[in-house]
């Protein structure tokens, strides 16, 4: 299914709720996506799911695959490039240097 652009997805974003800024929304990140934009926006999400119950076609943005193909292109956050190098040289995502 394809995102309609109905906004419903907006009412229960925990992000949407705090930066009020299209781009971040649910909706901003399907307008994103099919433009084929994606970028670090796909960072700030809870992964809560309320989007997709809240969506009357069931439209899944599927942000981890998202997030994977950042990665995988080198475009990470510095908070995310120093949990790869905790757990690369401790094992563990959460040690503080």
């Amino acid at each position: 299914m394809k995102c309609i652009n109905c906004g419903l997805c907006k009412g229960k974003c925990p992000i949407y709720k705090v930066l009020l800024k299209e781009m971040f929304s649910p909706r901003g990140k399907a307008i994103l996506k099919m433009n084929k934009i994606i970028d670090a926006s796909f960072y700030l999400c809870t992964l809560c799911g309320f989007c997709k119950e809240e969506c009357p076609v069931n439209y899944d943005l599927k942000i981890l695959d998202e997030r994977e193909k950042l990665v995988k292109e080198g475009k990470i956050t510095k908070a995310n490039k120093r949990i790869l190098e905790n757990i690369k040289k401790f094992g563990n995502p959460f040690v503080k240097l």
